[in-house]
This record gives structure tokens, C-alpha cells and sequence, in this order.
């Protein structure tokens, strides 16, 4: 069930942040620039200040109490969204979530017409379900934090 995150998520959306990112970058990051990532860019604190921010659109999926699915939103203009994450839990993959996930943040933003996303380059997984869905690769961008260079693809879908 598809529901608005809380605080009292966070715990929970930062395991499975964590696990996600662990199973899809074993082989591209080292356990360590895992940690780096993660942390920083999957902070309590920051989790809990976008959670907070009427600006963005944040929310958990839930099987009973366990989240399994997670998904952060913000409207960058009156036309474009940036989905700023969506993971699934490993185990809860290939089952249909991510495209109710993509349905929800589109319905939950009927004015806007283009929908951004960036991917890291060699999550093929997900860079061929963004593609299924409709959305088409624009450029290649470099994300950085300490040092830690990640290739990415920014992809646009325009409804």
C-alpha cells in the first residue's frame, strides 16, 4: 500500500536504501564508497528534512509494517518533475511495483507534462524498466561526492 512517508520511516527507508544500493552496485563500488554513498546521500537527517518539505512528494510502499518500496519527488517548474529516487527492495522486484510507483508520481502530478531521472549508467535493470516506461535517455552526467565519481544517464519522460 502505497502511503505518505513519516519520520518514524526513516530507519526503515535507510535499510532498504542501503540494501538496494548494495545489491546493485556490488560489482561497480567497493563496500567502502558504498558507505561513503549512502551515507550521504541516504542521511537520517536529510531523509527527515525531504520527508518534512511540503515540496516533495515522499513516500513508502508498505507490505503490513515492512517498507518495502520507496519513492521521492520534487517539481524542479510548473511542468517538470525530477524523481530524485525509486528502489525497490530486492525480492519485491519484477512484480509490478516500480510501474505502480511511476503511475502514482504521475497521477500525483496531473499538470506537469516531463518527468526526469537520472540512473546510474551501468544499472541496466533499471535504465531498460525507465526505457519500457517510456522514457528516453537525454545526456550522461557525472555525480561526485568525496572523490567518488559516479556515471550516470539522465532520462525524460514527456506525458
Amino acid at each position: 500500500m502505497i502511503q505518505n512517508a513519516t519520520v518514524s520511516d526513516v530507519r526503515q527507508i535507510k535499510k532498504l536504501l542501503f540494501e538496494t544500493w548494495s545489491e546493485v552496485y556490488k560489482d561497480v563500488l567497493t563496500h567502502e564508497q558504498l558507505i561513503t554513498v549512502t551515507s550521504d546521500w541516504h542521511s537520517p537527517d536529510l531523509l527527515k528534512k525531504q520527508i518534512k518539505d511540503q515540496k516533495i512528494l515522499f513516500f513508502v510502499v508498505k507490505e503490513g509494517n515492512k517498507i518495502v518500496a520507496t519513492c521521492n519527488t520534487g517539481e524542479i517548474n510548473t511542468k517538470e518533475v525530477e524523481i530524485q529516487r525509486l528502489h525497490v527492495k530486492p525480492g519485491y522486484q519484477r512484480q509490478g511495483l516500480g510501474t505502480t510507483i511511476l503511475d502514482h508520481v504521475i497521477e500525483s502530478f496531473p499538470k506537469h507534462h516531463k518527468f526526469r531521472i537520472e540512473v546510474e549508467e551501468t544499472n541496466s535493470r533499471a535504465v531498460a524498466f525507465y526505457k519500457k516506461y517510456g522514457f528516453r535517455k537525454t545526456k550522461k552526467i557525472i555525480l561526485e561526492i568525496d572523490s567518488i565519481k559516479i556515471p550516470c544517464i539522465e532520462m525524460i519522460l514527456k506525458t
